[in-house]
């Protein structure tokens, strides 16, 4: 699948996540701030994608994500000796952030989100199977590593 049809086919499952603050630099994070974490995508496999092998033939997975105006982060990768989670601190609760998803530098997909209220801790991941990208609380990704 190209990546245009990756970002035309992508289904979001918004179910929670985030912005990066305007000063990154800040001593203190508001009791009011949210976090998200960003889980590490893991290499793609030879052979044919399916249900048994949801990375088969995927592409290189050189993705980062930025939200609203903040610094481009790039998504940690699974197998390369990057932790298996990165986590984006102090982001407002109380504001819609736009999330842009690159890959290779190249914007793919980028949406508008806000928190859902009582859930300040959010993971973003890839869905391997379908290479969309979703945003769930962390108490449901077992698979985010942000503690």
């Amino acid at each position: 699948m190209t990546h245009a049809g990756m970002a035309v086919a992508a289904l979001l499952v918004l179910a929670g996540a985030a912005s990066l603050p305007e000063a990154m630099g800040a001593a203190e994070l508001s009791s009011s701030s949210g976090s998200i974490c960003l889980a590490g995508v893991p290499e793609p496999t030879p052979g044919d994608k399916g249900l048994g092998d949801p990375a088969g033939g995927n592409p290189e997975p050189d993705y980062s994500v930025q939200v609203d105006r903040g610094d481009i982060v790039r998504m940690p990768r699974l197998g390369k000796g990057d932790k298996p989670s990165s986590l984006l601190e102090g982001l407002s609760l109380d504001s819609r952030h736009l999330i842009a998803i690159r890959h290779k530098g190249k914007a793919i997909q980028s949406f508008y989100y806000r928190f859902p209220e009582g859930e300040p801790h959010q993971c973003l991941f890839l869905n391997e199977l379908y290479l969309t990208w979703q945003i769930w609380p962390v108490k449901r990704t077992p698979w985010c590593k942000c503690n």
